[in-house]
């Protein structure tokens, strides 16, 4: 009878040892952890911002805490989420952090907000000049070509580099854009009064014609990231297209053409005269103007409307044969001449491409090369 006692007693022990045995007590610390991004961007406009996040083991006698040393974040409140107001922004892009506290556990949130952008209406705005520059200096090959375009008023820059052919020297015509490697985007600048603007993350569309010898048509059409909208376009020479380059260019502003009637072997032909200033009333020279002066000779007579004559389209050669399609005769005299039968040069080479759309003549004068241009209907003032 003791001995079942006694076993009985033994069996208890061990749970009244863990009965009495104290019960340790165990504190868990703060997690305070970001959910939401760990930067955000707002645009100039400004907006609401709102900051999510997690938080566990909470201590009754912490509270959460958002603070902010930027003046445009205002209305800074701390609770389930943690929101604010980005005021307008009328200057450049800016920067500052939200810090989010919880005892010793903190995160920060970049908030950033673009500078305020001029309202540009989207028009077709044209520009009055291209120019290639060279790249070397980037070690980039002759088949990248970076153009310059300005405006009529020098406020409006846009900087391109254009791809074209492996092997290619000077820019062929095309549809060029970033999606099909026609575009350096990276190198797409526009610069507009104060404001630049990036291409690098926005669409760029070019349509590119040419029309003779350094003579092309640009549409340009472009949008950067932030949604703005630009539409340009250029036609005219661009400078230094040419690696083996010219040393006069000159654009076409008066024209004249004299009717010289027929040759013995039917080839009709026309005397042209192109200067910058033009002639007097009396088939005058003006003092200060230059001149180019060309025997033409056409295979089929010139279309004559309202006192003008358009010249059949094609290319015409220097050459003394006097068939249809070439010229002969052809001199220059400078804006410092004083008499055309003295002072003016005649073409060592060269050759006149007219189409619908304007002509060009590409010489060799006195040792210098010459590229003369007219952009539109090759009307000339028949006289």
């Amino acid at each position: 009878m003791k001995l079942n006692k006694l076993f009985l007693l033994m069996l208890a022990l061990p749970l009244v040892l863990v009965a009495c045995e104290k019960e340790k007590e165990t504190t868990l610390n703060p997690v305070l952890t970001l959910t939401s991004n760990d930067s955000m961007t707002f645009e100039a406009d400004g907006g609401n911002g709102e900051i999510t996040y997690s938080l566990k083991n909470s201590v009754k006698e912490t509270k959460l805490t958002a603070s902010c040393e930027a003046e445009w974040i205002t209305d800074l409140t701390a609770g389930d989420k943690v929101t604010f107001t980005v005021l307008a922004n009328e200057d450049e892009a800016r920067e500052t952090k939200v810090v989010v506290a919880y005892g010793d556990q903190k995160f920060e949130v970049k908030v950033r907000q673009n500078k305020k952008e001029q309202e540009i209406v989207e028009e077709v705005v044209t520009f009055a000049e291209a120019q290639r520059f060279m790249l070397d200096e980037f070690d980039l090959p002759k088949n990248y070509y970076g153009i310059l375009f300005i405006d009529a008023t020098y406020s409006i820059q846009l900087g391109m580099v254009f791809i074209g052919a492996e092997g290619e020297e000077i820019l062929a015509a095309g549809t060029y854009t970033a999606d099909n490697g026609g575009i350096l985007s990276e190198a797409c600048e526009l610069y507009f009064g104060d404001n630049e603007y990036n291409f690098e993350d926005g669409n760029i569309e070019i349509d590119v014609q040419c029309i003779a010898a350094n003579v092309y048509t640009f549409d340009i059409k472009l949008a950067d990231k932030m949604g703005n909208h630009f539409h340009y376009n250029y036609k005219g020479i661009v400078k230094d297209m040419d690696p083996n380059g010219y040393d006069v260019y000159f654009e076409v502003p008066k024209m004249y053409s004299f009717d010289r009637g027929t040759t013995d072997n039917g080839v009709y032909k026309y005397f042209i005269i192109l200067s910058d200033k033009g002639l007097t009333e009396e088939n005058t020279t003006i003092p200060g103007s230059c001149y180019y002066l060309i025997d033409l000779y056409c295979a089929t007579a010139g279309t004559v409307e309202d006192g003008y004559v358009t010249l059949p389209a094609g290319v015409y050669t220097l050459d003394d044969s006097m068939m249809g399609g070439t010229m002969r005769e052809a001199k220059y005299a400078p804006n410092d001449h004083t008499q055309l039968s003295k002072d003016a040069v005649y073409f060592d080479a060269g050759e006149m491409t007219i189409t619908e759309e304007g002509y060009s003549i590409d010489a060799t004068i006195g040792g210098e090369r010459h590229l003369v241009v007219y952009n539109g209907t090759p009307r000339f003032e028949l006289r």
